[in-house]
């Protein structure tokens, strides 16, 4: 969040520098929503941790572009 803010705030190649690291944050996110739930989960409890936090992580995608647009 603290780097989006950098990228709406600041001009040149310190505002590519801020959105190149929100960019690697936001693909780190979605990568350990997709990886995390069968390394924490065994069996069924997969699908509902898998659930959950996608539903948190894509609410977030969503939401926070909401609240800066």
């Amino acid at each position: 969040m603290l780097w989006l803010a950098g990228f709406l705030g600041l001009e040149g190649w310190p505002s590519l520098v801020a959105l190149v690291i929100s960019g690697f944050g936001i693909t780190l996110e979605l990568t350990l929503i997709m990886a995390l739930p069968p390394c924490l989960e065994r069996g069924e409890a997969v699908a509902s941790l898998t659930a959950g936090m996608s539903f948190v992580g894509y609410s977030m995608a969503f939401v926070m572009p909401m609240i800066g647009g």
